[in-house]
């Protein structure tokens, strides 16, 4: 089945995944070497991206001011109609699937299972190539290894972006270049995550 996987995914100024142990001498717990920045306000900035086999969306960066909070309007207006549908039609009218059909998947936010986002998926003839997204089941989709892998090089990066600027441009360069492998290693892996999904009989798995 060939299906666009899409997600929205907030960055912020400053950020630290997870939990940092840091393992030291007596008298070095000021060494630049083993502090984390610590940033009292954090800006966040909002991205929509989606992946296709090895392929990948444009980025779109939220512009809050411009644009307000992501609902079902906005989600409509610079997402679905400028981004995901020309998207979709492409590469099915380029021949990029071998069953004539190229399924969408989105998770259950508010934005995307309102009914005026649902109206416009009827619009737009997306409907019937929307797979459910059902209440309490696992997210497994492969667009959240793309993430993951986004945000650990920003992370590695030094220096490391400061300000809202310099996060926007290094969130738009990290995006670029995003391999077509490492969107295929992902997209691929989906039969062995189900598989682990059903061993584990949905409960944690490694993926």
């Amino acid at each position: 089945m060939d299906i666009i996987w899409s997600d929205e995914c907030a960055f912020s100024v400053g950020e630290v995944c997870g939990t940092v142990w840091v393992t030291r001498r007596p008298g070095e717990e000021y060494n630049e070497d083993f502090l984390v920045s610590c940033f009292p306000r954090r800006t966040t900035i909002m991205v929509w991206g989606a992946i296709y086999r090895n392929q990948k969306s444009h980025l779109v960066i939220w512009d809050t001011p411009s644009w307000g909070r992501i609902n079902s309007t906005t989600y409509i207006d610079h997402i679905i109609r400028p981004n995901l549908h020309p998207w979709w039609q492409s590469l099915h009218s380029t021949g990029q699937t071998n069953s004539g059909y190229i399924y969408f998947l989105q998770d259950n936010a508010p934005a995307h299972r309102s009914r005026l986002s649902q109206a416009a998926m009827q619009e737009l003839g997306l409907t019937n190539y929307l797979l459910p997204w059902p209440a309490s089941s696992p997210d497994m989709s492969p667009i959240e290894g793309i993430w993951c892998l986004l945000k650990r090089r920003i992370i590695q990066l030094r220096p490391r972006p400061t300000t809202t600027p310099e996060l926007r441009q290094v969130i738009l360069q990290q995006w670029a270049d995003i391999s077509s492998e490492d969107i295929e290693n992902l997209t691929s892996s989906l039969p062995n995550r189900i598989t682990a999904l059903r061993e584990a009989h949905g409960g944690h798995t490694r993926f």
